[in-house]
């Protein structure tokens, strides 16, 4: 796990244990815009399912979400792999549309 993605993270975990309707994250979530505590809670929690699921616990995958449309950026190693990270986002509450824009890549 690279340590922007670390960061940001911890991050969005202390901010939604403090109680905070909003947070700004800053360009290592692709550009710097105004995320609600929804879309927070949303991001939190398929990092969760992923770490929680055998084949994505290990996956380079980064969701964002605005207005509960979450969008998967990353890296995977099979089309498997992606439409299981596209489903499984697709299963958290809070969730509208889940899409991907990741990479498949064998290396």
């Amino acid at each position: 796990m690279d340590i922007s993605r670390l960061l940001l993270m911890l991050l969005i975990m202390l901010l939604s244990m403090t109680g905070c309707t909003a947070l700004v994250v800053s360009d290592v979530a692709q550009g710097g815009y105004t995320v609600s505590s929804a879309d927070a809670g949303i991001v939190r929690k398929i990092h969760q399912s992923f770490s929680a699921d055998r084949a994505l616990r290990n996956a380079d995958i980064t969701a964002n979400s605005v207005d509960g449309r979450v969008t998967l950026h990353g890296r995977v190693s099979s089309r498997t792999i992606e439409q299981r990270a596209v489903k499984l986002a697709n299963t958290v509450q809070g969730v509208r549309q889940a899409v991907s824009r990741l990479t498949v890549s064998s290396h």
